[in-house]
């Protein structure tokens, strides 16, 4: 119902906005002007802050030219005028408060993506903040309206003020942009999203970077870039481009993220802001968990120099927040009856699950940037995140039909399920997590002469992602909860997950309810336990020449960028035969089954008692990790027998150390070359690129009782042809097309990866073995894109557009993290074990329609004119083959059919509020033999809002405010079935609550 007001928000109040033009005009009140001869961007830039104006200019054009020294009390008109003689510069835009400058002619100039990568949200060089800045909405319409392609931005003041406890959530409110976690490692459990969709394709499909140079990307199963180390303090500016250019990177077949960080000479001289506040969760309150957090941050800025040539910026910040979490799972499902349709399923098996996190989030970066009078720029930029997590999740079970999962007994009696038995289980596992991106650039622009310019940059990134210590421990019933006294079987116990809030269990009495789920019927049994990293070190280094004209050819720039990047990863099971199971020895010396653990009960371990899910489960026992910890860390990496001498799970060998070690180079070389016309009042930029990627890498293979380090590799080329044209007809229609071909490598894990290995839950054998697939093609993509904006005035845009993508040898990409994803593979049984590779699959489609509209009502007066609206709204579908023999086309894994945002918002310079409801519909996740995999809906309303007096800046935000769940995977389409278990993470229904903060700057 909700969704259906919004969508009806978003139609009436946006898209039927009246159009209110603003007078153009300079005020002719004369005022003070002072400002040195120097480059006359810089002179620019202060004529804006003293005349209290924003201001646009295109950078490139003037590169290199200096402007007079203007002194005295003048006119702003007169004062721009002498900045202007002779600089080829003219008005082309004034509304009153932000002018646009452009080339003299008869066509408007614009300015085109820096060379260095994608497009920057630059204050020094595009968008000026001055003395009285406009909002920070205005200034990202200004900059979009002046670029080549099909784009979205957000400012660093923006990003700051929106609630999230990243940078991702933030980032969704853009329009097409989504934002996701998935449970693989347990993040949906945190209440953080971390990853983003552009126009619904998976996160994999996207390139990334900071401050225009590639990011290195740690996690082996997936090439989407996890921006949960990024916090949302201290940036300049997040872009994301939907039709990047041939001086883009490649591998961009969603879009291209760029993540900008300050300079010194974005905030002036002696600049210094101190930041504080504090964090609240209300689920982990509710369930009597530590609930309160705090952050901190200061930022510094400096010029120096007689004529402050040289600009410092520095920041740091540290986070520490909560989240607990409880979800929902079903452990297994099978036909109704032998003869049921493939969709009428029943489960055998449910899992709740509850989560205990504390999350720091700590780090900054600094800049420092030097702009000399000879037309050369440089810079050294550093950024640094840390995202640690320590969380604990416990978890318990019911198992039924037991005597038939252990072969004891037929699932079916005259054709009908008839479960007999029942196990309860219980759970332990500290989900530590530890992931760290840091980047170092340097670079510098020189203008060789008024036309010639060269622009050169190198980088080194390091990523890492660590679960030291993942331990985990078992608890199970005996076989009293499935033979009775006589040895006779017990029925099993009858589930229903369509409710997964309150997921019903039917027992035969109220005494089987008791003993189920009773804490004092499940004993320790076992413990295991790894040590899991991954990191990729980084080194980048392009160069971009360019030549600017004057006629119908305005610019002509070529270059060449290199990323190699070398990559390491491991999981080691911390006891022998793979990480197998450490089991609590009986009386008599043996290892016992699982039936007669001998350890403690869960109500005698170390913990507390809480209410699950409002009583969905009443008596859950949420354990200390002390316990855990102490049973097997002691023993890690070493021989474990039994007192009889049975392998408990025996020798730790050169196996169990290196199996899963993979080391690998990946080397990527690109060189464009691209043009940019202007043809009346219609602009082109059309290039080629091309991208070779070669990757060689070293994996254990076992042999045995031994093994060795074996070798892959493959080389391949794409060549990428873009073309995007901008067309003017007035200063407030755009109209755009573009047309372009892309590609996205395959996860490393799926080329580069250790085989791996699946055991019986029950009995311990081995099922399954996956190797990876050297020979896997990239996916290729070509797009097309048509946009039409309309600026009625300087608040307020409406635009549409269509986009088209064409998909070959497409691979299934929404994986969960820490996992590869479940997709498309070839499979061989041999002696009854299943080896699997994973496969290309052939083609897929996705079309849609994307639309955008802002609107501040300014025009009805100083207190009123606050208010405006804004949403977007994406409407696409998608085909895919997955060429597999029997199956038909299905979507493409997160492409969601719709995609909304609506926001009411207020905007006025001491006051900023904004009311945000986002939506991301049904999501296709991978495929299974029963049922596919899907993410239902997710809703998400936010609120927050800003106060500014003076120096002092106090701000509030509530994420989540009607409580929706984070988390909801179901087997099918409707919400029949609840989701069984992908990857490592538990809980296919997940609630995390509501979270607070409020923050209290003040600016010396």
């Amino acid at each position: 119902m909700i969704g259906r007001y919004a969508v009806a928000l978003l139609a009436t109040s946006v898209f039927c906005a009246p159009a209110i033009h603003a007078k153009s005009s300079y005020s002719d009140n004369d005022r003070n002007f002072s400002i040195p001869a120097q480059p006359l961007a810089r002179a620019l830039t202060s004529f804006g802050q003293q005349a209290g104006r924003q201001i646009f200019f295109p950078a490139d054009s003037i590169r290199g030219l200096q402007s007079p020294r203007v002194q005295g009390r003048m006119s702003a008109r007169a004062a721009l005028a002498l900045l202007l003689n002779g600089s080829g510069l003219t008005v082309r835009r004034d509304d009153g408060r932000t002018i646009v400058l452009g080339l003299a002619g008869p066509a408007p100039v614009v300015q085109s993506d820096p060379p260095a990568g994608g497009p920057h949200y630059e204050a020094a060089h595009d968008i000026v903040v001055t003395g009285s800045a406009p909002l920070e909405e205005e200034k990202a319409l200004a900059w979009k309206r002046q670029q080549v392609g099909t784009n979205a931005v957000m400012s660093g003041e923006t990003i700051a003020r929106r609630p999230g406890g990243n940078i991702v959530d933030i980032l969704a409110v853009l329009p097409g942009v989504a934002a996701y976690a998935d449970m693989g490692l347990g993040q949906a459990a945190t209440g953080e999203a971390e990853f983003i969709s552009i126009r619904g394709l998976d996160s994999s499909f996207n390139e990334y970077s900071i401050n225009g140079m590639r990011v290195p990307q740690a996690d082996p199963y997936t090439r989407a870039l996890s921006l949960k180390m990024i916090a949302p303090y201290g940036l300049r500016s997040a872009t994301v481009a939907k039709t990047p250019t041939a001086a883009d990177y490649g591998s961009s077949i969603g879009g291209t993220v760029d993540i900008a960080t300050p300079t010194g000479f974005q905030f002036g001289d002696n600049y210094l802001r101190v930041t504080g506040g504090g964090n609240f969760a209300g689920r982990a309150n509710h369930l009597g968990f530590p609930a309160f957090g705090g952050v901190g941050q200061i930022e510094v800025g400096k010029l120096f120099g007689t004529a402050q040539k040289v600009g410092l910026y520095a920041t740091g910040y540290y986070e520490e927040r909560r989240s607990a979490a409880e979800a929902t799972e079903a452990l297994r499902y099978i036909p109704a009856t032998p003869t049921s349709a493939r969709d009428d399923l029943v489960a055998m098996g449910i899992k709740y699950d509850m989560y205990n996190s504390v999350i720091k989030r700590y780090g900054g970066n600094a800049s420092i940037d030097f702009h000399g009078d000879d037309g050369v720029t440089a810079f050294v930029r550093g950024s640094y995140g840390r995202y640690e997590v320590s969380s604990i999740d416990v978890q318990h079970s019911v198992t039924s039909a037991l005597l038939q999962l252990v072969g004891a007994a037929p699932f079916y009696n005259n054709g009908q399920y008839n479960p007999l038995g029942t196990l309860a289980g219980s759970y332990f596992q500290a989900r530590d997590q530890r992931s760290t991106l840091a980047t170092v650039q340097a670079g510098a622009d020189m203008a060789f002469t008024d036309r010639v310019t060269l622009s050169a940059r190198a980088s080194y990134g390091y990523a890492d992602q660590r679960r030291p210590n993942y331990v985990e421990g078992s608890l199970y019933s005996g076989l009293g909860l499935a033979l009775d006294s006589n040895g006779q079987p017990i029925a099993g116990v009858r589930i229903d997950t369509s409710n997964p809030a309150a997921v019903r269990l039917d027992f035969a009495d109220a005494a089987q309810r008791q003993a189920v789920l009773s804490p004092q019927s499940v004993r320790v049994w076992k413990f295991q336990g790894r040590d899991v990293s991954s990191d990729d070190r980084m080194y980048g280094m392009r160069a971009d020449l360019g030549w600017r004209g004057d006629g119908v050819v305005r610019k002509l720039t070529t270059g060449i960028d290199l990323n190699v990047s070398d990559r390491t990863q491991y999981d080691r099971g911390l006891l022998g035969n793979d990480g197998d199971n450490f089991v609590i020895a009986d009386a008599a010396g043996g290892r016992p089954n699982l039936f007669n653990g001998q350890g403690p009960t869960a109500a005698a371990l170390p913990g507390r008692t809480i209410s699950f899910m409002g009583g969905n489960y009443p008596d859950f026992r949420f354990y200390d990790r002390s316990y855990f910890e102490k049973a097997i860390l002691p023993y890690a990496y070493s021989d474990q027998f039994t007192p009889n001498g049975t392998p408990n799970p025996g020798a730790y060998t050169q196996n169990d150390y290196n199996r899963n070690t993979v080391f690998g180079t990946e080397t990527v070389l690109g060189g464009y070359v691209q043009a940019e016309l202007q043809l009346g009042k219609l602009q082109a930029v059309g290039g080629v690129r091309y991208e070779s990627t070669d990757f060689a890498a070293s994996h254990w293979l076992r042999a045995q009782n031994s093994g060795h380090f074996v070798r892959d590799g493959n080389r391949y080329g794409e060549w990428l042809p873009s073309l995007n044209l901008t067309y003017r007809p007035t200063d407030q229609l755009i109209l755009r097309a573009a047309a372009r071909r892309s590609f996205a490598r395959p996860a490393f894990a799926l080329i580069a990866g250790p085989e791996t290995y699946g055991y019986n839950d029950l009995t311990g054998a081995l099922q399954s073995v996956s190797r990876a697939n050297p020979d896997l093609k990239p996916v290729t993509a070509t797009s097309f894109d048509a946009n039409i904006e309309w600026y009625p005035d300087r608040s307020a845009v409406i635009e549409a557009g269509g986009f088209y993508k064409k998909l070959s040898n497409f691979i299934f990409t929404a994986s969960a993290t820490g996992s590869g994803p479940g997709g498309i593979t070839a499979a061989d049984v041999v002696n009854g074990i299943t080896y699997t590779m994973p496969m290309n699959g052939r083609d897929a489609d996705v079309y849609g329609l994307e639309l955008h509209g802002r609107k501040q009502f300014w025009e009805l007066g100083p207190v009123l004119g606050g208010f405006g609206v804004e949403g977007s709204l994406t409407l696409q579908d998608s085909k895919a083959d997955p060429g597999v023999t029997g199956r038909g086309k299905t979507e493409l894994p997160r492409a969601a059919k719709l995609i909304y945002n609506a926001e009411l918002f207020y905007e006025r310079p001491h006051l900023s509020a904004r009311l945000a409801w986002q939506y991301v519909g049904r999501q296709l996740l991978s495929l299974n033999d029963q049922l596919d995999n899907y993410l239902q809906p997710i809703r998400q309303l936010n609120v927050n809002a800003t106060y500014t007096l003076g120096r002092w800046s106090l701000s509030g935000q509530v994420q989540n405010l009607l409580n929706n769940y984070s988390f909801y995977k179901t087997m099918g389409t409707s919400t029949r079935y609840l989701g069984t278990q992908d990857g490592g993470g538990n809980g296919s229904y997940v609630e995390t609550g509501r979270f607070y903060k409020t923050t209290l700057s003040y600016r010396f």
